[in-house]
């Protein structure tokens, strides 16, 4: 399903270690963007990823699903893991190799009506992924879960990755 024309696309970038300066912030909102539901908020998460990434993005969801304002399926994915394009009231994971950009993950909230989210995409960098520092079930479990947070409307409640209660100091987990 084609998004309308009007729809933005807000991007999350997920730098990990490679945020240079980061502000922590009071609450973990992403602006006002939220999906449209009168209660439990179930989603589906459209599986777009390889066998590296399945067991992460099963974890995930089952681990946001323990939630309850939050109920989360894996279902057949329904784009090219290359475009990840979105699909209207839900959301698609993908790994591709996206390139040396920047970034780990990235997921993008599409919009209509002001603050309501319409669809979302995660996708993870394998360009990344594939280099032996990240490529680590801890580093791809944080960032699947992160990724996915993001498309609820959720942002970073911390991005200083080099305090001592994230767990990671320099980029290492403790």
């Amino acid at each position: 399903m084609k998004m309308p024309k009007k729809m933005i696309a807000l991007t999350g970038f997920i730098l990990a270690t490679l945020v240079f300066s980061s502000a922590s912030i009071a609450d973990n909102s992403w602006g006002r963007y939220k999906w449209k539901t009168s209660g439990t908020l179930n989603l589906d998460l459209g599986h777009n990823v390889n066998s590296d990434w399945d067991g992460h993005l099963m974890n995930a969801s089952t681990d946001w699903s323990i939630s309850e304002p939050l109920g989360t399926w894996v279902v057949t994915g329904s784009t090219d893991p290359a475009s990840c394009s979105p699909q209207s009231g839900n959301v698609q994971v993908c790994n591709y190799a996206y390139g040396d950009n920047g970034w780990l993950g990235l997921a993008q909230i599409y919009i209509r009506r002001g603050f309501t989210i319409i669809a979302g995409v995660a996708k993870l960098n394998d360009t990344y992924f594939k280099l032996h520092y990240y490529d680590t079930p801890a580093w791809r479990q944080m960032v699947m879960c992160q990724e996915i947070a993001h498309t609820f409307g959720l942002a970073h409640q911390d991005e200083t990755f080099s305090k001592q209660e994230s767990g990671y100091v320099n980029g290492l987990h403790k």
